[in-house]
C-alpha cells in the first residue's frame, strides 16, 4: 500500500494547460475494458468545436499539479486544437469525427479488427497549415466496443458473486501507466447493523464482466471477501489523511 494513485474524480476537476499556455477542461476518461486502463482523455473543445470534445492520450500529459488541480500537456495550443474530435453516442464512444471529408477513414480504421502485426497506421486528422496534430499512434488500434466512458461506469450496478450491489464511488488510477488500480466502491452495511457503509477497494483483477445491455459490472468476489479484507489508508494522493478502506488483494 505504498503506491500513490490518482482519483478519477479529482482528475475530472482539473484543467489542462499546454506548453504555450492554452488551457482546456478534462471532461471524461475513456477506458479500455480489456486491459482496464485509461485509453483516452475527453477534453472540452468549446473554444474550437461546439458540442464536441477533443481526444487526447494519457502519454501526452507531462505533469500533475495537485495543489492547482492542473495537468500539463506536452503539446502546444495548435497541436491541441488539431486533435481529433470525439463522436459520442448514448452507448459510450462512437469514434472520431473531425471533418466531413475525413470522418469515413477514421471510422473505418476505428471499426476494423486491428491486428498489431498488420502495421496499419490511422489516417491523420485534418489540420490547418499552422497546426500540427498530436500523434495518437497505436492507441487507436482498439475496437470501439472495448471502450467505456467514466460517465457510463458511474451509472452501472456493481454486483458481487453473492448478489450484493455496490455503489461506484471513484476509480483510482496509476499514473505511471494509466492503468486502473482499484474500483473504489461502497458496500452497504449488513441489514439491521448499526454501522455505516464500507468503503472497499477492488483491484481491476476482480472485475469479471461488463454487461452493457444489463447496465451491470460483475465482480469475481463476494461481499464477504470485501468485509473480511484488511482495512488500510486510502492510497490516493488526494484522499484525506484519515480516509481508510477495506483493501482487497487478489495477488498470489
Amino acid at each position: 500500500m505504498n503506491q500513490s494513485l490518482l482519483s478519477a474524480e479529482f482528475l475530472l476537476g482539473c484543467r489542462l494547460r499546454t506548453a504555450d499556455g492554452a488551457d482546456a477542461g478534462l471532461t471524461d476518461l475513456i477506458l479500455d475494458t480489456e486491459q482496464w486502463s485509461v485509453q483516452f482523455l475527453a477534453v472540452d473543445a468549446q473554444q474550437w468545436a461546439l458540442d464536441r470534445d477533443l481526444v487526447l492520450i494519457p502519454r501526452l500529459l507531462s505533469g500533475v499539479d495537485e495543489a492547482r488541480r492542473e495537468l500539463t500537456l506536452d503539446l502546444t495550443g495548435a497541436e491541441l486544437r488539431a486533435s481529433p474530435q470525439l463522436d459520442m453516442d448514448d452507448e459510450g464512444f462512437a469514434g472520431f469525427d473531425n471533418a466531413e471529408e475525413t470522418t469515413p477513414s477514421w471510422r473505418r480504421h476505428w471499426q476494423a479488427e486491428m491486428q498489431p502485426e498488420g502495421g496499419i497506421d490511422p489516417p491523420p486528422p485534418p489540420a490547418e497549415e499552422d497546426e500540427v496534430a498530436a500523434d495518437l499512434g497505436a492507441e487507436t488500434q482498439v475496437s470501439a466496443e472495448q471502450l467505456v466512458r467514466m460517465d457510463v461506469l458511474r451509472m452501472l450496478a456493481i454486483r458481487t458473486t453473492d448478489g450484493v450491489s455496490l455503489r461506484l464511488e471513484d476509480l483510482l488510477i496509476d499514473d505511471s501507466d494509466w492503468s486502473l488500480a482499484y474500483l473504489q466502491t461502497l458496500l452497504p452495511a449488513d441489514a439491521g447493523a448499526d454501522a455505516n457503509d464500507l468503503r472497499c477497494l477492488v483491484p481491476r483483477q476482480g472485475i469479471q464482466a461488463l454487461d452493457r445491455a444489463g447496465e451491470s459490472l460483475y465482480l469475481g468476489v463476494s461481499s464477504q471477501q470485501l468485509r473480511a479484507a484488511p482495512s488500510g489508508p486510502m492510497p490516493a494522493t488526494t484522499a484525506p489523511d484519515d480516509a481508510t478502506a477495506q483493501v482487497l488483494s487478489l495477488l498470489g
